[in-house]
């Protein structure tokens, strides 16, 4: 996994712990071709509400295949972080 924590360009193995403090802008790809599985840990109730407020309860249980955002979905979650104090400040990482 890549993360940008602020101006630091890190890459997290099995078994690390980061901290993307609250206010200083973060972003993560999963560069693995298996996937990734990690755990992320919020404080306060902005982040939670927003996972709640974008998302729709699975009909299935699997994953949906992967597909590129619609402007329109891209809207709406920009809408949706913005109504919890999240600011999306930059496109995905490549």
């Amino acid at each position: 996994m890549r993360l940008q924590i602020g101006d630091r360009n890190v890459h997290a193995g099995a078994g690390q712990t980061l901290v993307a403090p609250k206010g200083i802008p973060h972003s993560f790809r999963i560069e693995s071709a298996a996937g990734a599985h990690c755990l992320t840990i919020t404080r306060g109730d902005d982040f939670e509400t927003m996972l709640r407020q974008a998302s729709r309860i699975a009909d299935k249980p699997e994953l949906p295949a992967a597909t590129a955002p619609s402007p329109e979905m891209i809207d709406a979650l920009t809408r949706c972080c913005a109504e919890n104090n999240i600011a999306i400040v930059g496109p995905p990482l490549a």
